[in-house]
């Protein structure tokens, strides 16, 4: 019995240091994510930073009588790309929003377009349209995505792909005729009202 006893004994010390081990392994590992995370902050300060000098070039070039909208284009398109997925992802959004709303841009449906791509509200379709729907076209249908769709299977179904399939079409009717794009307006309005 005795032999058994220390038999189990030196199987239980073995398995307590491959365990410990484990720790110290699982320890240098969480170290490192540590220092990996210490140094994304960082990075992300920069981003925040380039993502702000490019929306300031973006609203001086759109302000500028030069008739060059290359040069807004790849600002806002740079915008997009050092805000998109960040942080500070939302407030960046937010920016355009405001300045959609607020501000007189002369290239508007660039700003439009940037705007979709960071997500705009997840209203893609609504948001490219906005222009020529009633004011609370956008809060009827919001509400109708989380108070219905949001609540059933096939709705956070549809909801998932419209999110997938919206930045494109809200991109493709963007570049339609202005007569075009309010006709869709009136239409996506009666929508909204009768849902």
């Amino acid at each position: 019995q005795r032999s058994s006893l220390e038999a189990q004994l030196s199987a239980r010390s073995e398995e307590a240091k491959r365990l410990a081990g484990e720790i110290a392994a699982k320890k240098s590992e969480a170290e490192e994510a540590a220092k990996a995370l210490s140094a994304c902050k960082k990075d992300i300060a920069e981003l925040l930073l380039l993502s702000g000098v490019f929306w300031d070039l973006a609203k001086i070039h759109d302000q500028s009588s030069k008739k060059d909208a290359t040069k807004l284009r790849y600002y806002l398109d740079r915008f997009v790309v050092f805000s998109k997925g960040m942080p500070f992802h939302h407030v960046s959004s937010e920016l355009i929003r405001k300045y959609l709303v607020n501000g007189t841009p002369r290239h508007r449906k660039d700003f439009k377009d940037a705007h979709i791509r960071l997500g705009g509200g997840k209203c893609f379709i609504a948001t490219a349209l906005e222009d020529y729907c009633e004011p609370d076209t956008l809060t009827l249908l919001r509400r109708y995505r989380d108070e219905r769709l949001l609540k059933s299977v096939s709705g956070r179904g549809f909801v998932r792909g419209y999110y997938k399939v919206g930045p494109i079409v809200a991109r493709a009717i963007l570049r339609l005729p202005e007569w075009m794009q309010i006709k869709m307006a009136r239409i996506l309005v009666r929508l909204s009202r009768s849902l």
